[in-house]
């Protein structure tokens, strides 16, 4: 339930923040920074084996533009989980990842963000460190030349395990470039 009501909140602030950054920014044509820092807080939906649960994720990190839109960067971040390790009570685990992604321009204010990720989790005694991999897509929207918003929504899967974990995520994330 947690997770679609993410859904709704996300597709929301997607719909009020146009608005918003329209009035902020409709007369200047945005510049990708060469440096962004930013912080998330998100949802996500875990599925394995006829099991699934919906826990909480939040993560913070740093990209770096390459060339033509095309940044890559590193990540850490806590997550919860039920599924990958078949508990009845949720886990808190501890992740760093690296990502790349692709922004094409859409509007002078709204950008399209399409990436991959690969994140390290912190594993239990019998797997000390999980496998994550993800493909993700959505919006970006400029406050300001520096300020925006992106809402990304991702799939992904944790290739190692027996009936191969899948997550849903969306998630609300501020970034501050330079």
């Amino acid at each position: 339930m947690f997770a679609k009501n993410l859904f709704v909140l996300a597709f929301t602030v997607f719909i009020s923040t146009a608005g918003i950054a329209a009035e902020t920014v409709s007369t200047e044509t945005t510049v990708a920074p060469d440096n962004i820092i930013y912080g998330a807080f998100g949802g996500h939906i875990e599925q394995r084996s006829g099991n699934s649960k919906s826990n909480v994720d939040a993560y913070a990190g740093y990209d770096r533009l390459l060339s033509n839109g095309f940044y890559v960067g590193g990540r850490l971040g806590i997550l919860q989980e039920q599924v990958l390790s078949f508990l009845v009570t949720t886990q808190t685990k501890f992740f760093g990842g690296i990502q790349g992604y692709k922004m094409f321009p859409l509007h002078n204010i709204v950008d399209l963000k399409t990436g991959v990720n690969l994140d390290l989790a912190q594993g239990d005694s019998a797997d000390p460190v999980y496998l994550y991999a993800g493909a993700n897509v959505g919006p970006r929207f400029y406050f300001t030349r520096q300020m925006h918003l992106d809402i990304p929504l991702e799939v992904g899967f944790w290739p190692f395990f027996s009936g191969v974990p899948v997550f849903f995520k969306a998630a609300l994330q501020v970034g501050f470039g330079f």
